[in-house]
């Protein structure tokens, strides 16, 4: 757990941050998901809705993979609880 950052970039940082962690940790890379608040636009690929207004309005799911150097899936995180129930 870390506290919530400030901007867009340092989010991206710290979620890439905690994936390389675990990937350390576990020896193994993966896909990553992560369910958060908003939507990613399908036409734009830009993210919408999020209670962090600075969050809005840039391509999460891009920059996520260009950050983890890997494949990385954003969905809505009311939308996860309610597929894993």
């Amino acid at each position: 757990r870390v506290p919530t950052p400030g901007s867009y970039k340092e989010n991206i940082q710290n979620i890439a941050d905690l994936a390389h962690e675990a990937e350390e940790h576990l020896g193994i890379k993966g896909t990553v998901g992560v369910g958060g608040p908003g939507s990613v636009d399908p036409k734009t690929g830009l993210l919408r809705n999020h209670n962090q207004g600075y969050m809005n309005g840039h391509p999460i799911q891009e920059d996520l993979t260009t950050a983890l150097g890997g494949n990385v899936i954003y969905a809505n995180d009311a939308a996860c609880f309610a597929l894993s129930s």
